[in-house]
């Protein structure tokens, strides 16, 4: 079995939480009041990241996302596991 993690910090993860881009595509987070007190909750309730040293895979990447571009992203997991593109 594959994995793959990627995780930011928690201040990436507000920032990124009110783009314009992230308004456009997800409608829930237009209501910004909202959405910011859903941030918080969850950073309560659920572990964001793993710790550097867990790995639920044999075949597992962590990919530390804060300041690449999703593009990145998804190239890095392509180019690791070895995916056809369609």
């Amino acid at each position: 079995m594959r994995g793959c993690g990627s995780f930011a910090a928690e201040k990436n993860r507000f920032q990124r939480n009110e783009t314009p881009y992230r308004m456009q595509r997800k409608a829930s987070k237009r209501d910004i009041e909202w959405s910011r007190a859903d941030l918080l909750s969850s950073a309560q309730r659920h572990k964001w990241n793993t710790d550097r040293d867990e790995f639920w895979f044999k075949n597992h990447i962590k990919i530390d996302n804060s300041s690449l571009e999703p593009d990145a992203v998804v190239d890095m997991v392509i180019r690791e596991f070895n995916l056809i593109v369609l």
